[in-house]
Parts: structure tokens; sequence; C-alpha cells
């Protein structure tokens, strides 16, 4: 259930990493905020009291978005 998520951004700005079903609907909004560069961000995401199945996450920066599947199986 718990795993350890970490990005880091090629230049500052304004910045959400998001979890959604594969319906679209969002489940968690890890970070919301302004990342800089240079740091790396870790964050824990307890994906326990979520049903087992496929999920995507999206990173959103000023200059990209990436977008990728993972699989919750307890």
């Amino acid at each position: 259930g718990q795993s350890t998520v970490t990005f880091s951004v090629m230049e500052e700005g304004y910045t959400t990493l998001e979890v959604f079903e594969l319906s679209g609907r969002l489940v968690d909004a890890i970070f919301t905020g302004t990342a800089v560069p240079g740091a790396d961000y870790r964050f824990e995401f307890d994906g326990s009291g979520f049903p087992n199945g496929v999920y995507t996450y999206r990173l959103t920066t000023g200059s990209e978005v990436v977008i990728d599947k993972f699989i919750i199986a307890k």
C-alpha cells in the first residue's frame, strides 16, 4: 500500500502530481505548488485505501506533462 514517489523539475514553476482512476476521477493530489530545479521531491503515497486496479499519475509542470500507469495490488 505504501510507495515513495519522487520527482524533480528542470525549471521553476507551478507543479502538480496527481493520481487518477482509469475512469479519470482524481483520487489523490500528492503535490500542488511551486517546484524548483535542483531539488528532489519525495512523498509517501498510501494506496492501501484504494481498491486493487490500474491507476495513472500525472505530473504537470509549466513545460511538460508526464502520464504513466501503475498497479495497486494487495
